[in-house]
């Protein structure tokens, strides 16, 4: 490693970049994770069963995955206001729910997560949930922020996947 700082199996500049930014990591050092600040939006495993064409069109295979009203381990469905179904009746039905991040660390829609971060629920057609954010013409992105999505492709658009040791 260059001065005990590198890391091993990378180029020079590599390793001087790593040790340069290690503080924007999330331990602080430079094995930490550098990307939670957003950058993309990142597609979750929930939606709101509300029938909306687009659970069929864009999310076939995570809706036919069990119960396609009901949550398990690897999909969160949300409740979904059928007299109103928009963004902030659907935040409020479900605001009660825990373990997710978000009502944890939002108090409504809007820029109300925490940092000012975007907060906004699934409804209508935009029956999916994706987190983190663009950067592109919006502030309003981090690691607190999520909203919804109709499911569509898109140039911003990705998904994180995650190891969850027992």
């Amino acid at each position: 490693t260059a001065g005990g700082n590198g890391v091993d199996g990378l180029a020079a500049s590599e390793q001087e970049a790593l040790v340069k930014n290690a503080s924007q990591s999330t331990t602080g050092n430079v094995y930490g994770v550098y990307d939670m600040a957003g950058g993309l939006w990142e597609r979750v495993a929930a939606y709101i069963n509300n029938g909306n064409d687009n659970l069929r069109l864009n999310g076939k295979a995570i809706l036919e995955d069990g119960d396609p009203q009901s949550s398990n381990k690897y999909k969160t469905v949300y409740a979904y206001d059928k007299a109103d179904d928009t963004n902030e009746a659907n935040y409020n039905l479900n605001k009660a729910v825990k373990g997710d991040a978000m009502f944890e660390t939002s108090s409504g829609v809007g820029k109300k997560s925490w940092f000012g971060d975007d907060s906004s629920f699934m409804f209508g057609n935009a029956v999916f949930l994706h987190r983190g954010g663009t950067t592109i013409n919006d502030p309003g992105v981090g690691i607190f922020s999520f909203s919804n999505t109709p499911g569509m492709s898109g140039n911003p658009l990705g998904f994180r996947c995650a190891l969850i040791v027992k």
